[in-house]
């Protein structure tokens, strides 16, 4: 009785310093709040600066939360490590796994955000005391207060990667939370989507100073890729912006058609064979060099022929397609282009983008490219200049709520692999780029692969009537595992054809262009050392190739308006990619790549054991078809990662 008096006692000892604890954290996080507001509400003064009064009363509130985190973190530091020896209730280790998670990043970000208000906070004091000295100062005889805070980022850059990681610990502790009873379906929601959307903002942190670096100018380009002409990395290269950097300003932004990259001062490369052979390319040209499913080693490609044709260097290569302006239109409301009296919203923004393209504003209709077809040409791509300067704007005057709108866009855009980004000649930032997810590029898999990548080689813009669908059956014999992938098209276009000509030529609209036949160069990346053993449905030739350590199968299908196609692959794939997931059990791992450009494909995943194995239970996305059988549908909308472990066969 006196022991259980003993634990009652400490245990309410405990909760009452916890909740004095908690208040206190509340009343710091309260007050950086409310600092960050009358920041945001004065953040450019007289002189286009934030306030020092501002940035100040930010510093010291920013360090007595930064106080109240670190006490509280070595308060609590020995709860996970009780919470993980426990045994009776799982779900308290990863409780305790959130909870350290948690309080470690916002620890290390706090410390972060008080250098980075301090060295500000420095800057401004310099620009006060050389205005009260002699009159304004000039730009060159005091330190930007912005481009300061950002060198203090990257100063911090081992700090920020140590709250990643810590975020990353507090993520994984949610997921095994995620059926606890205490959090509940719709909570659990939200709690995912401010960790996810933390998780973002430090990625930006670690990403963009390097990115703006203060040493030299910069040329960044944005390749806007039309997805109504699918490609390797999203949609054919409509136009692009080229921005010019230095440090963190933008010195200048010109837009282009992607037809104006073609200034051949050097030697063009030879096309990629398919290219050559369905297109009759004869060089490869900058707006059909996004051919590698690769997204780096396209951008790559693609700096070099920039280079070639312009004379520019180019230190990194961003890309869009068309879902992820929507999702940015989505984000920030209406946008109003006033130089073409038009409102964009996401729901009209395609449409918008084709009105004005078939008929220019300051050019001649598509139905007169007859008798004015090099005026049309050269003015057809003019709204989306003005469309992006309008962009620009608005996002030089976002509020602190749609910066969160804004940030869940770019979440959409990096999972669906609607927006990419690839730096040249920086490994530090690649890797960074990697780890956030908007390098792209094919990732390493020890078990079984695949990607399936599209690219219309037909003129045309038919993939918006595409309709998609892939069923995997893996089989496990005694001999080895052998696949069998079906891919399903259907051409939903609306219109009556009696045949299928391949030819480059202009429509009277673009939306005949939509309603063509599908001319499909499809390529399924699969684990190197697989060997294709039959092919069903395949009316050309197959290509055997390889990319990217991938082994690739490829071919072209023609599908006319109204019809569907099926191609159907056997292969057996190398015996490696089974594992072992203990001393009886055998393990699986499938890793699907998501193709930029793409909408959500359904996808049907079946598992067959036929070498005397057996499956005792499985979790979702499988279901338990038998003790032989599982299977699995879902949209692939990004990267999905699929496990799974079963008996072997007893000896």
């Amino acid at each position: 009785m006196t022991c259980l008096a003993v634990f009652l006692l400490l245990l309410g000892a405990g909760i009452g310093a916890g909740w004095i604890q908690l208040g206190r954290l509340s009343r710091a996080a309260a007050g950086v709040q409310t600092d960050l507001q009358a920041l945001w509400a004065h953040r450019s003064g007289e002189n286009g600066l934030p306030p020092l009064e501002d940035v100040r009363a930010l510093r010291v509130d920013l360090e007595r939360l930064e106080r109240e985190l670190r006490s509280t973190q070595r308060a609590t530091a020995w709860f996970p490590r009780i919470l993980a020896r426990q045994k009776w209730w799982p779900g308290l280790c990863s409780w305790g796994l959130l909870l350290d998670g948690c309080l470690g990043a916002a620890a290390d970000l706090a410390t972060t955000a008080w250098w980075v208000a301090l060295t500000a906070e420095s800057a401004l004091e310099g620009v006060e005391g050389a205005t009260t000295a002699g009159g304004p100062a000039t730009q060159g005889e005091i330190a930007d207060p912005l481009a300061s805070a950002l060198q203090a980022l990257r100063k911090d850059h081992e700090r920020l990667r140590r709250a990643q990681e810590a975020l990353s610990r507090a993520r994984q502790g949610f997921d095994a939370l995620h059926h606890d009873p205490l959090i509940g379906s719709r909570r659990g929601e939200s709690w995912a989507d401010y960790l996810d959307l933390l998780s973002l903002g430090v990625e930006a942190l670690i990403i963009a100073p390097e990115i703006l670096k203060p040493e030299g100018e910069r040329t960044c380009l944005l390749l806007i890729q039309n997805s109504d002409e699918l490609r390797a990395t999203g949609g054919f290269i409509s136009s692009l912006a080229v921005l010019k950097l230095q440090g963190h300003r933008l010195a200048s932004l010109r837009y282009l058609n992607s037809y104006d990259v073609e200034a051949y001062r050097t030697a063009h490369p030879p096309p990629p064979p398919p290219l050559r052979e369905y297109m009759q390319a004869g060089v490869l040209l900058f707006r059909d060099a996004n051919w590698s499913a690769d997204y780096p080693t396209s951008a790559e490609v693609l700096a070099t022929l920039f280079r070639s044709d312009m004379g520019e260097k180019v230190d990194a290569v961003a890309a869009v397609d068309t879902f992820f302006i929507q999702l940015l239109l989505a984000a920030l409301g209406p946008l109003p282009v006033p130089q073409y009296n038009v409102t964009v919203t996401a729901e009209n923004a395609l449409e918008t983008a084709i009105a004005f393209w078939e008929k220019p504003l300051e050019g001649p209709a598509i139905t007169e490219r007859q008798a004015q077809g090099a005026a049309w040409l050269e003015h057809r791509k003019d709204f989306g200049a003005a469309f992006l300067q309008a962009l620009l704007e608005r996002l030089a005057n976002l509020s602190p709520q749609d910066v969160v709108h804004l940030a869940r866009a770019i979440q959409q855009g990096i999972r669906g692999k609607h927006v990419m980004i690839w730096a040249l000649n920086s490994p530090a930032l690649q890797a960074d780029l990697r780890r956030a997810g908007l390098d792209g590029g094919l990732r390493d898999s020890a078990g079984d692969y695949l990607l399936v990548v599209d690219s219309n080689v037909g003129w045309n813009k038919v993939d918006r009537n595409i309709e998609r669908a892939v069923d995997y059956r893996l089989t496990m014999t005694a001999e080895g595992p052998r696949a069998k992938l079906c891919l399903t098209y259907r051409n939903l276009a609306a219109v009556q054809m009696t045949e299928c000509v391949h030819r480059a030529r202009y429509e009277d609209t673009y939306e005949a262009l939509t309603k063509q036949c599908y001319w499909d160069y499809v390529r399924i990346l699969v684990p190197w050392g697989s060997v294709l053993r039959s092919v069903q449905g395949a009316e050309w030739p197959l290509d055997v190739t390889s990319e990217s350590g991938k082994a690739s199968f490829g071919t072209l299908l023609v599908i006319p308006p109204g019809e569907g196609r099926t191609l159907c692959l056997e292969y057996d794939l190398p015996p490696g990619i089974i594992g072992a997931a203990g001393p009886a059990l055998r393990s699986y791992h499938l890793l699907v790549q998501k193709q930029p450009g793409t909408a959500a494909t359904r996808l049907e995943v079946n598992i067959a054991l036929r070498d005397g194995g057996a499956f005792r239970a499985v979790t979702a996305p499988w279901a338990l078809i038998s003790a032989q059988e599982v299977s699995s549908s879902l949209q692939v909308s990004t990267d999905l990662d699929y496990a799974l472990s079963w008996s072997p066969p007893k000896r």
